[in-house]
């Protein structure tokens, strides 16, 4: 089935430490580059009626800073191990830290275009990943969508190897607490695996491979809203495996096998090393839509 594009203007503005990204009159997101944050961030994300899909960001929005996984924040990349350094977690006074080089944008009538590089700096300021994503997002007419393409170089003409962990994601999102699948929520995938607080046993959904996953729930007040992450195919280990866990976290991470598939004997590794002048490339496609969107309808929007 042929899905045409809704034609609503997206515009790209400026705002304090990065840009804001409007859909139709409405905000999507903003795109967050401030300095005393050890990672660019987009935050908040909202679907075309308004509904806020992600957690609060204290450093952000003020108020008392969470103990829950501080440093899950709106939508961002990371990794728990590249050449040792830690990019995700933050805890560790020799974590990494990633800074926006450069960024450019524009909106038109019927996207909006985001253009920007960034460097994955270790404990001692060394460069040792170079980062180039590039997005592009429009609107339905009942979803956001943001294409997500991302590609990593080592800098310095160096091997980087990225180690096996589950702490992780080239893409992550974390979510309101409301629609977490310890409440309201449900994750389901592409392999047609379901998991909810009704379901008996494990979270099956943790650490599957499949080609989308995604996560609904009631987002505010008397209001559902589906966020789903489709890894385009060719990308980096197509399909990727999904660190998704009832409490809100929803990330592609594609290192982390060891952890994943630890029933296998002996658990294979997800080690992977880029060779100097190499690059990892993969995309996605991240859909915040209004309402429970069902398998069907993700499989729609994915052949747009």
């Amino acid at each position: 089935m042929k899905i045409k594009k809704m034609e609503r203007n997206v515009q790209i503005e400026s705002y304090p430490d990065g840009f804001e990204v409007l859909i139709g009159g409405k905000i999507f997101t903003r795109f967050i580059a401030r300095k005393s944050l050890p990672k660019p961030i987009f935050y908040p994300l909202f679907t075309p009626s308004g509904v806020a899909v992600t957690r609060s960001v204290p450093e952000i929005d003020g108020g008392e800073a969470v103990s829950d996984h501080p440093h899950h924040r709106g939508l961002w990349c990371g990794h728990g191990s590249v050449n040792g350094c830690d990019f995700w977690e933050e805890y560790k006074p020799d974590h990494g830290k990633i800074r926006t080089e450069y960024v450019s944008y524009k909106g038109d009538d019927k996207k909006g275009h985001i253009d920007l590089t960034a460097s994955w700096e270790d404990a001692d300021g060394l460069n040792i990943l170079k980062e180039h994503r590039k997005c592009e997002v429009f609107g339905l007419a009942d979803a956001n969508i943001m294409d997500f393409a991302i590609s990593l170089t080592p800098a310095e003409h160096s091997a980087v190897t990225f180690g096996d962990t589950k702490e992780g994601g080239l893409v992550a999102v974390r979510l309101a607490p409301l629609m977490i699948a310890e409440k309201t929520g449900r994750i389901f995938n592409g392999e047609g695996l379901s998991y909810s607080a009704k379901t008996a046993g494990p979270e099956i959904t943790w650490g599957k491979r499949a080609s989308w996953c995604a996560y609904c729930g009631q987002a505010s007040a008397g209001k559902s809203a589906t966020v789903a992450i489709i890894q385009r195919p060719g990308g980096f280990r197509f399909p990727t495996w999904w660190h998704v866990r009832a409490y809100g976290l929803f990330t592609a991470n594609p290192f982390g096998q060891s952890f994943f598939e630890s029933d296998v004997t002996p658990p294979p590794r997800g080690d992977f090393t880029l060779g100097s002048g190499e690059s990892l490339t993969t995309s996605y496609r991240i859909i915040v839509a209004d309402g429970d969107l069902t398998s069907a309808r993700i499989a729609e929007i994915q052949q747009i």
